[in-house]
């Protein structure tokens, strides 16, 4: 596909381009652990990626009946905002070369719009503490703005929708979980880039759709022009398909 008809590009926020992943597992299991309850040790590797809310409704629906009265969905997903929130007012900071990307990639006449599985509150106190606004980016979609979280592609479409792209192979989605290629390829985008800079390991991403599998969102401009696979150096540290 010619790289030059990339009109589009949607980004995840927590573990692409923010460096939280690690934080956003704990405040899951601290929200839990505020109620006596323990997760299984994959139970929120498996929910990477997802909107957070319907994560937390997934989770509690999958505990015994006599430990999750009613409401604890509701109870618990106020529990994690809460600490994820005051992790986010102490500080949170891109990814390396996240920034110099999101530029790079607007100079070339790209759109760039952030996608998160958190709510519109959450997002916008770390887009505030990282003081990202229309200068770097075109929009942001959060979870509670489309009917579906990811896999299903709702917040690719709506990015779309507010960029006036309707051409979805003209869009290039970079994500580092399974439901972030999986969004995308049901969006059937253009190019989808699996990082390895957050939730999901290498033996995770591959099994899924992917254009390429780069370290971090800061290696999609020397993949894009040819300096990585698709290109005439090859470095055997990234997977391409």
């Amino acid at each position: 596909m010619d790289r030059g008809s990339l009109k589009l590009a949607v980004l995840d926020m927590a573990g692409t381009t923010v460096a939280m992943a690690d934080v956003v597992a704990a405040a899951m299991e601290g929200a839990f652990e505020r109620f006596g309850l323990r997760l299984p040790a994959d139970a929120v590797a498996g929910i990477r990626g997802r909107s957070k809310k319907e994560a937390v409704r997934e989770l509690v629906a999958g505990l015994d009946a006599a430990a999750r009265p009613a409401g604890l969905g509701d109870q618990v997903y106020d529990a994690f905002r809460q600490l994820l929130g005051a992790h986010c007012a102490r500080g949170v900071a891109p990814v390396p070369g996240a920034v110099e990307t999101m530029q790079w990639l607007r100079s070339r006449g790209v759109k760039v719009v952030l996608t998160t599985g958190f709510d519109r509150e959450l997002a916008d106190l770390i887009l505030a503490t990282l003081g990202w606004g229309p200068a770097l980016v075109d929009a942001v979609v959060c979870a509670d703005e489309v009917a579906r979280g990811r896999p299903a592609p709702d917040l690719i479409f709506r990015a779309m929708a507010l960029t006036g792209v309707s051409e979805a192979d003209a869009v290039a989605v970079v994500g580092d979980t399974s439901a972030d290629l999986l969004a995308a390829a049901s969006a059937k985008a253009g190019w989808i880039v699996g990082v390895l800079s957050g939730a999901h390991p290498r033996e995770e991403l591959v099994g899924h759709p992917h254009s390429v599998l780069l370290k971090s969102i800061a290696d999609l401009p020397r993949w894009w022009l040819g300096s990585l696979p698709g290109g005439p150096q090859v470095d055997s540290s990234y997977e391409a398909c």
